[in-house]
């Protein structure tokens, strides 16, 4: 059989080149032809876990605050939890989810580490939004798929980041069928502890998950 893959070999290059954190190397694989392909090099996204994807329909045809006072009627708490690229493209993004008195995580790189804050259940972040990378959409979208969650896309212009028509990508559009997800720490981050060198060699930890479960390596 033939197969499709799709990966980023460190996600927060800037982070490495500072020594920062979070930086991570990723691979996805799918049947071939199951990922959507693109030119352009931006995304708008958002993504949520299982716990709220089973009972609300989270979109980004919503306003923003629509879907915080959706997420907050449903989990019955007043401070939602969101996790924002820090970028000046989302200052008023970022404005707005202060006023509706979200608890607001600012990540300097590294989406798809963020969306999986969203996604696994042992962190306390509801929700995932922000304009990324378009590799990087297609990526967190298998993590989300496999474990529940649910994530939406779409393509924006590379200079203003407005939407380029009015099509939003659902996930069985971004990724068809059976697929599965690796990531591999780099630097010590969030989710994944980084490279660590000892005198018997190179150890790594990383973050496997298929169609039956998620587990750490």
């Amino acid at each position: 059989p033939k197969f499709s893959i799709c990966s980023d070999a460190v996600d927060g290059t800037s982070q490495l080149a500072k020594n920062g954190t979070d930086s991570m190397s990723i691979i996805a694989i799918a049947n071939h032809g199951c990922f959507l392909e693109t030119q352009k090099f931006y995304m708008n996204k958002i993504a949520v876990g299982r716990h709220i994807a089973k009972h609300l329909k989270v979109t980004l045809r919503d306003s923003i605050e629509t879907t915080i006072s959706n997420i907050k009627k449903l989990l019955n708490k007043e401070c939602i939890h969101v996790c924002v690229l820090n970028r000046p493209r989302h200052a008023e993004l970022i404005s707005r989810l202060k006023i509706c008195g979200c608890k607001l995580t600012l990540i300097e790189d590294c989406d798809v580490m963020g969306c999986l804050l969203a996604a696994l259940p042992s962190n306390d972040v509801d929700i995932f939004t922000s304009v990324g990378g378009s590799t990087e959409g297609v990526l967190s979208c298998v993590s989300i798929k496999l474990l529940g969650g649910y994530f939406e896309g779409q393509i924006v212009y590379n200079k203003t980041y407005e939407p380029i028509d009015a099509k939003i990508y659902e996930m069985e559009e971004l990724v068809k069928g059976e697929c599965a997800f690796c990531a591999t720490g780099i630097l010590d981050g969030h989710l994944l502890s980084g490279l660590v060198h000892t005198h018997d060699g190179i150890y790594t930890e990383s973050l496997l998950i298929d169609s039956d479960n998620a587990k750490m390596i």
